[in-house]
């Protein structure tokens, strides 16, 4: 540590005569050098107004020593008197040298101007009086002396002052590195998720002469071992049992051996854990520690299986907790960590614990026995057959789009039933693609998944316009059994429960003739459902939906001028356009008379006016439609006119 040593010097020199001069010598005796060899006579000067006579010094006489008063305790003043001069004051020059914090500092303040000599003397290095330097009257001088750890050294000031020196006393300072270091701040008692061996973390200490760190454990605190390096800042302590917890501290120590205070003790978290065979629920235990940050959920709680990458499981806020686990095979392993409550990014974790559950045997069978795409035409209901013989804990239901990829999309606990069923939410992508599904079936712990079912696809359909008049609906076979026929429906969008059935086949193709078909809705949507020919292994006779597809017809749209509503020839007594395979849901028609009063108002397609307004016929005249709606196109149609409402 860098020493410092503060020298105050004090000086009062001659103000009136500049060839007076005083010498402090070592037993604080001050000797005056006398500028004329004439009668003079000397006092002390106690204050302003007063002085105390001394001696009377005679001509010829050109020193003179006085032990009055001990000039090695503080600055002393004369006044002297001599014949035909003027009276001339003269003090002493009384240095101090102080050791501060940072720098050997030599501070003195003279109300003399003029330039100081600064010696120095060390006797422990066999130096005797050199001249270190000078200042003025009115700065610090600094020596700087680094690096000593006890030593004592003396200081002196003098003053040129035409023909003599003035000298002060002697400062004397006992230096030395008593100071002892800041302590580190310690931060973290950790295990080492890799090497699994304890470290101790702190941040170096902020003192610039630390050599190492002593690192102790228990209480009282006995030192274990020795780290060397100022900015070193963690220790491992190699022959810890890291089942136990182990606290330890760790002080600095600097060159001259000094050490800091002694830090808090940390301490490992032990992390135990407790399971059952085949049970959900695993007891976490460990000690707690005293750098957790003050949170909801201190303490976080990470597993891993096999080989795999740690995730988090639970946070909790103390200890024990327990956890719902699903069981699975092999190898789990577990750890808690905890962040500093000084520095969030940084952690502490206990040991690693690894745990292994006990497996079953599996079901005998499971059978996939249909794939069914819903009414939403969004989702794809599954059903499996399942040997119900043997007790087993769940399934999961796996799934590819297109003969890709399988991933799980779904998992059920297993109820006792030999018909197992899962729905499975796709969305907009459903019509246009196929997906295999099978099962896996665990054992009675949910721990193996070593009995997998066999495949089955949803049908695909598809649809091409032939003619205007002819549309060709085909569809992907269904091949998990064999299908006794295929039957096929067609329904306007929108009417899905007024599905019409068009026919019937056992091959993937089918033609329909819609020459007859006018329809509101531009959109006519088809799909096949699949009947199994005989039962299956579950004594079942199953079905299956294609997916809905739809061909958009292209919009007829025309508007009678006329009509009369009390004839009896129902083609002419309604007001009704021929409006055909418009957009669904986006058809509005209004019918107002020649005053612009609304009489009639719509947005199905098949309705018409009647001619009637609040129950009455309206009069014989002119009237005005206006009707909206979105076309085969996507664009809207907006037409508005008038007709005659004839007798």
């Amino acid at each position: 540590m860098k020493k410092i040593i503060l020298f105050i010097l004090s000086i009062l020199s001659l103000i009136y005569v500049q060839a007076q001069c005083t010498q402090v010598n070592e037993d604080g005796s001050v000797t005056i050098i006398l500028p004329f060899t004439v009668d003079c006579s000397l006092s002390i000067i106690e204050d302003e107004n007063t002085s105390t006579w001394i001696t009377n010094i005679e001509d010829g006489q050109t020193t003179y020593t006085t032990n009055i008063f001990n000039a090695n305790n503080g600055p002393v003043s004369y006044l002297l008197s001599c014949e035909m001069y003027y009276n001339a004051p003269i003090t002493t020059i009384f240095a101090t040298a102080v050791q501060q914090d940072a720098n050997s500092i030599l501070v003195m303040s003279p109300n003399t101007a003029g330039i100081y000599n600064v010696y120095r003397k060390r006797p422990s290095l066999n130096e005797d009086w050199i001249l270190i330097g000078q200042t003025d009257a009115s700065a610090r001088f600094t020596d700087d002396v680094q690096s000593i750890c006890r030593d004592t050294i003396y200081y002196r000031l003098e003053r040129e002052n035409s023909g003599c020196s003035s000298i002060s006393n002697i400062a004397k300072v006992v230096v030395g590195d008593i100071e002892i270091p800041d302590p580190p701040e310690i931060s973290m008692a950790t295990i080492d998720l890799q090497t699994q061996k304890y470290e101790l973390h702190w941040q170096a200490s902020t003192s610039e002469d630390v050599l190492g760190y002593l690192i102790c454990k228990g209480n009282p605190c006995v030192t274990l071992d020795t780290v060397w390096g100022k900015e070193t800042d963690f220790y491992v302590y190699e022959s810890c049992d890291i089942l136990e917890a182990n606290s330890l501290a760790v002080m600095a120590f600097d060159t001259c051996m000094n050490t800091s205070l002694r830090t808090d003790r940390l301490t490992n978290m032990v992390l135990k854990v407790d399971r059952f065979n085949c049970s959900n629920e695993v007891t976490f235990s460990w000690n707690e520690v005293e750098y957790v940050p003050l949170c909801n959920t201190p303490y976080e709680i990470y597993m891993k299986q096999g080989n795999g990458n740690y995730t988090l499981l639970t946070g909790a806020l103390s200890s024990p907790v327990t956890v719902n686990i699903p069981a699975t095979s092999g190898e789990m392993s577990f750890y808690v960590r905890t962040a500093s409550k000084d520095d969030a990014n940084v952690f502490a974790y206990s040991n690693v614990v690894k745990i292994e559950q006990n497996t079953a045997d599996t079901l005998d069978f499971v059978i996939m026995r249909t794939a069914s795409v819903n009414a939403d035409n969004s989702s794809v209901t599954v059903r499996a057959y399942v040997d119900n013989t043997k007790q087993n804990k769940d399934f999961k239901l796996y799934r590819a789009e297109d003969n890709g990829m399988f991933s799980l999309v779904a998992e059920q606990q297993y109820n006792g039933d030999e018909i197992i069923e899962f729905t499975d939410y796709i969305g907009d992508r459903l019509p246009n693609h196929t997906y295999t599904y099978y099962v896996e079936a665990s054992d009675v712990c949910g721990i193996n998944y070593t009995r997998s079912s066999n495949k089955v696809t949803t049908m695909k359909l598809s649809i091409e316009e032939m003619s205007f008049s002819e549309n060709k609906i085909s569809w992907t076979p269904f091949n998990t059994w064999q299908v006794g026929s295929y039957d096929v429906y067609r329904y306007p969008e929108g009417e899905q429960d007024a599905s019409t059935y068009i026919g019937t086949t056992t091959s993937n193709v089918l033609i329909d003739d819609i020459s007859q078909l006018l329809s509101a809705a531009d959109r006519i949507f088809y799909y096949v459902s699949a009947t199994q020919a005989s039962a299956g292994p579950d004594s079942r006779i199953e079905t299956a939906n294609s997916s809905q597809n739809y061909i958009q017809k292209e919009t007829i749209f025309f508007i009678p001028n006329a009509f009369s509503p009390t004839d009896g020839n129902v083609e002419i007594n309604t007001f009704k356009p021929a409006c055909h395979f418009v957009r669904a849901g986006t058809y509005d028609m209004k019918i107002y008379n020649r005053w612009g009063e609304l009489l009639f108002s719509t947005n199905d397609a098949d309705e018409g006016w009647n001619g009637k307004y609040k129950g009455a016929f309206c009069p014989i005249g002119v009237y005005t439609y206006v009707i909206q709606f979105i076309n085969s196109e996507g664009k809207i149609e907006k037409h508005a006119g008038t007709f005659m409402l004839c007798d």
